[in-house]
């Protein structure tokens, strides 16, 4: 039998005690300027467990990448992400091209569309 985890098993204290690496969490993103903010403030409130909240924008025309910045994070276009590579085909792609900014030993992606 697989071992399944409820996240409540995982105290933030207890996770803070015994982080040995560091944490990228990676938001790709297209006009999602009603969400982004609560997001990247949640994850930066995690202090000492999220080392770097990095935004991949999608050319969001309603402010996501400048709203995402003011709320302290780290914002790339996903076309200036590795563009020899071309243009991007996706949001698989733009994930892809972020792992070449990210600084954390584990990364996670996260949705940058839900509250």
């Amino acid at each position: 039998m697989i071992p399944t985890f409820h996240h409540a098993d995982f105290p933030l204290g207890l996770l803070r005690e015994h982080k040995r690496e560091p944490v990228t969490v990676v938001l790709p993103a297209r006009e999602v300027a009603g969400t982004i903010v609560p997001i990247v403030e949640s994850l930066s409130a995690l202090d000492g467990l999220v080392d770097q909240v990095l935004v991949v924008d999608a050319a969001s025309e309603d402010g996501t990448g400048e709203l995402a910045r003011a709320a302290g994070a780290e914002v790339h276009q996903e076309t200036e992400l590795m563009p020899s590579f071309g243009q991007v085909k996706g949001k698989g792609d733009a994930m892809w091209r972020a792992l070449s900014v990210v600084r954390g030993e584990v990364v996670v992606y996260l949705d940058s569309d839900t509250r």
